[in-house]
């Protein structure tokens, strides 16, 4: 269900200019490739070159909070195609998650860390539900809060609802925001188990 609702969601996010934000991702490809081409032929240390590797990620992701192992390793995953959307989306719940590395640093596995996860998840709900709640309960007394600021603050009545009325949006707005995120992060399970299938299919192969 969640992941029927999240593709709706990118379907109508993506209803418009699909194909120019196509060539965009195709050129942003080309650009973080031949970027990290450039950076591998410098003569300098590890240390400079992990954080121009770094930059070059992000630069691709658009998120300061990815790093050049996560879009490493998602690259490499057979699984994934939208590389980008999907780091934004572990670098941003990324305590909910599990990150094996070796040696050399670089990301090996991710599993998800269940109790994190459903903490996140309880909480994200329940900030969910208290917004909502506020907003239907700012809709049931907005005549109420209308008269209290002419009453009380001495507005006009124009004034008062125009306040009125732009708390209530804002209250909409953060409880559209929240849902999004709620989506998001009820689809990282899904995420998760698509970076591992591969795994499953080899080891079973084996």
């Amino acid at each position: 269900m969640w992941e029927f609702i999240h593709k709706i969601l990118l379907l109508f996010v993506e209803r418009k200019n699909k194909f120019h934000n196509a060539e965009e991702k195709l050129v942003r490809r080309v650009e973080y490739f031949e970027d990290i081409k450039a950076v591998d032929s410098l003569d300098v240390d590890v240390v400079e070159k992990r954080a121009r590797k770094n930059a070059v990620a992000q630069v691709l992701v658009g998120s300061q909070l990815v790093s050049y192992q996560l879009i490493d390793f998602l690259i490499k995953n057979e699984n994934i195609t939208n590389y980008e959307i999907v780091a934004k989306t572990l670098a941003l719940w990324d305590t909910s998650l599990i990150i094996n590395k070796n040696d050399d640093n670089q990301i090996i596995g991710i599993s998800l860390n269940t109790y994190e996860f459903i903490k996140e998840k309880i909480m994200l709900l329940i900030t969910l539900i208290f917004i909502i709640f506020m907003f239907i309960f700012s809709i049931y007394i907005f005549k109420d809060n209308v008269l209290w600021l002419k009453s009380a603050l001495m507005l006009p009545e124009y004034v008062s609802i125009i306040v009125i009325l732009s708390l209530v949006l804002g209250l909409l707005a953060v409880a559209v925001f929240l849902f999004i995120t709620t989506i998001v992060l009820f689809d990282l399970k899904r995420i998760v188990e698509l970076l591992n299938k591969r795994n499953s299919i080899e080891a079973g192969g084996e």
